[in-house]
């Protein structure tokens, strides 16, 4: 009888296994591409209120933010070589530097250095900015 039962259901049983891999084969997609997904951050410049750049926080690069303007600049870049034009009084500048998932401000010209004596933020500091109030520059990661 047993047997009767397995020949007559056999095709139902290989179709329910069937669905049942399909299903957990979704359900397994859909935990990871929400966990890759999850785990993509962002760096946030702002200017004076104003988002000047959104940058991946896995990409390694660097930037010099001018008075308000961002652009992205080579690793040779730096304050003292700018020269004059890194006279705090002529310009408003900052390097900032995205390396290792992280952000930080390298430098800057501004009179108390707070933003570069912030250090590096993650994705993993929730919350956490640097903050270069005289040159009202935000930078945070979300």
């Amino acid at each position: 009888m047993q047997n009767t039962w397995i020949k007559n259901h056999k095709r139902d049983a290989i179709l329910l296994v069937i669905l049942l891999i399909i299903l957990l084969g979704s359900m397994i997609t859909l935990y990871l591409m929400n966990r890759l997904h999850g785990e993509r951050k962002e760096v946030i410049i702002t200017y004076d209120g104003t988002e000047i750049a959104r940058e991946p926080l896995t990409e390694n690069k660097r930037f010099l933010v001018a008075d308000g303007q961002i652009a992205e600049i080579g690793d040779d870049v730096t304050l003292e070589s700018l020269g004059d034009r890194a006279a705090e009084s002529r310009h408003l500048l900052n390097i900032v530097t995205i390396a290792d998932q992280q952000v930080s401000v390298t430098e800057a010209n501004c009179p108390d250095h707070i933003c570069v004596q912030t250090g590096p933020i993650t994705g993993k500091d929730d919350g956490k900015v640097i903050a270069c109030l005289p040159h009202k520059l935000i930078i945070s990661v979300e």
